[in-house]
């Protein structure tokens, strides 16, 4: 049907299929992973991030900070907004070496690079009304 007859009194409504959309479903698809990778190169940058990389599940959020040294997990069904580090807690022992293998497995498999760009000293200063810049 052409555009000017579609526009016609009395004319039919075309009809469109669209494809089924798993999420829409609310239905976690076969072969979805559980799991996914990702990594922060941005320091210094406008927001003052470290870099780091971490693995995230529905649940956990496991962060390191490879500059630094340091790692962070949260849980992120209790702790929605990241405040509580649990990565020293005995209690998710269990939890931070799956994630810790997950990492391992996942930088692995995606053949993720080292960053071995200097570390850079540089230092956000934050003032009452926001960020201001670094101070070297």
């Amino acid at each position: 049907m052409q555009l000017i007859e579609a526009t016609r009194p009395g004319a039919p409504v075309p009809t469109f299929e669209t494809p089924p959309d798993p999420l829409a479903t609310f239905e976690t698809p076969s072969g979805w992973r559980g799991s996914f990778y990702y990594h922060y190169y941005e320091f210094p940058g406008w927001h003052c991030v470290r870099r780091h990389y971490g693995v995230r599940t529905d649940r956990y959020k496991l962060i390191y900070f490879y500059t630094l040294d340091e790692w962070e997990l949260f849980d992120l069904e209790n702790d929605p907004d990241e405040l509580t580090n649990q990565y020293h807690n005995p209690d998710f022992s269990d939890i931070r070496n799956e994630l810790q293998a997950e990492l391992t497995r996942l930088r692995e498999d995606l053949d993720v690079p080292e960053d071995v760009r200097p570390n850079g000293e540089a230092e956000c200063t934050v003032g009452g009304e926001g960020w201001f810049g670094y101070d070297d």
